[in-house]
């Protein structure tokens, strides 16, 4: 093979012209631009070659839609569009509060993403309510590698389940009940969620901007809206988690204040009932103690009633608002398609790889001129 390579360069015009050129040991500007435009064949095809592949595969992206919404804090101001981004950079976000200046760090949590990819959303293509992970699948181009190595390792467990006993285990009379609280993350779970991170873009603190791409577009405007809700809440839970917790023990003792405070109440009106006529000092003193014990169950049954109240007052105050100022409409036209501009790399790319080659191609044709030079030196020597 190496031969045969040999072999044609030196039949080659351009090996000819070289080996003249070193021979004479003299070269003007118009042999230098005679021997570049002798690669103008190589360099037309590549560039015609580069140019086709671009056509074909490159140019002609998927179509998609683009939904925008603006948020902005409850009684906010409304923002500029001229100077919101610049707004943005000024205001430094509070790290004690949590509110829709935090959706853009709440977005790149996964377990956030992960319950996402879970939601619902009505599709006209599918003609049904579809998971946002379903359709992603079949919308977009998720690593095929990643799909391969989820099937393997789920068919893998599978096969290991069936030689696991269901019984708890015992040592020695025990039952031991042991309960997994580890969470795993899968490389194909970690491929989807990297998908619909592009799919989706949150920027800006003081106002915030909102922007989801779907191949449809009314999906588009659907899926922005979720993000929107489910934002908000997650907002919401980190912010008043304490609270919520506390609310929850104080409702649970206000329902046990409740309890004891009707029993009491009963267990008075029924001695009442029961001992009308009876003035002994039994009867006087149990009627005290019954009627202390209504008083007392009455006054926690109303100091925890208070503390719920006002607790949840707290929560509304806690709980973070915002407005949507601009609600992400339906868009009318989509993009991507052709495109003209990987046309162009592909254009330029394939110049730069015939220049490569011509230039390899010279380095050859030396080679080869410098090789018979020494080979005949020794020869002369000899």
């Amino acid at each position: 093979m190496l031969k045969k390579i040999e072999k044609y360069i030196y039949l080659d015009y351009r090996f000819i012209f070289l080996k003249n050129i070193i021979k004479s040991e003299k070269i003007s500007l118009y042999q230098i631009i005679k021997y570049l435009f002798s690669f103008k064949r190589i360099i037309i095809r590549c560039v015609i070659v580069f140019s086709l592949i671009g056509l074909v595969f490159f140019s002609s992206s998927e179509k998609y839609f683009i939904a925008e919404s603006t948020i902005i804090p409850d009684s906010g101001i409304p923002p500029s569009s001229e100077i919101s981004e610049f707004q943005d950079l000024l205001t430094i976000p509070s790290t004690n509060t949590i509110g829709i200046e935090s959706f853009e760090n709440i977005i790149n949590g996964t377990s956030f993403l992960k319950k996402i990819l879970e939601e619902e959303i009505y599709s006209e293509n599918f003609g049904k309510f579809v998971s946002i992970e379903e359709y992603l699948l079949n919308t977009s181009r998720v690593n095929s590698l990643q799909k391969v190595r989820n099937y393997i390792s789920n068919v893998k467990s599978k096969f290991l389940n069936l030689f696991k006993s269901t019984e708890n285990d015992k040592v020695a009379g025990v039952t031991v009940k042991f309960k997994d609280t580890l969470q795993f993350l899968t490389s194909y779970e970690k491929s989807l969620i990297s998908t619909f991170k592009s799919k989706v873009e949150i920027k800006g603190t003081k106002s915030v901007k909102i922007t989801t791409i779907a191949p449809e577009a009314k999906f588009s405007a659907r899926l922005n809206n979720l993000l929107i809700e489910k934002l908000g809440e997650e907002a919401s839970r980190l912010k008043t988690g304490k609270l919520r917790r506390d609310l929850s023990l104080l409702t649970q003792k206000l329902d046990s204040a409740k309890t004891k405070f009707e029993e009491s109440q009963l267990k008075l009106a029924k001695y009442r009932d029961e001992n009308k006529g009876f003035k002994s000092s039994i009867s006087l003193t149990k009627l005290e103690k019954l009627t202390s014990d209504f008083n007392l169950y009455s006054n926690i049954y109303q100091e925890a009633a208070i503390n719920v109240e006002s607790l949840k007052m707290e929560l509304i105050a806690m709980t973070p608002f915002y407005s949507i100022y601009e609600p992400p409409y339906v868009p009318e036209f989509p993009n991507g398609g052709f495109s003209l501009t990987p046309v162009i790399k592909s254009i330029f790319f394939g110049l730069v790889f015939s220049i490569m080659l011509s230039a390899f191609y010279t380095f050859l044709c030396l080679s080869l001129i410098f090789k018979n030079n020494l080979i005949n030196t020794k020869l002369i020597d000899e």
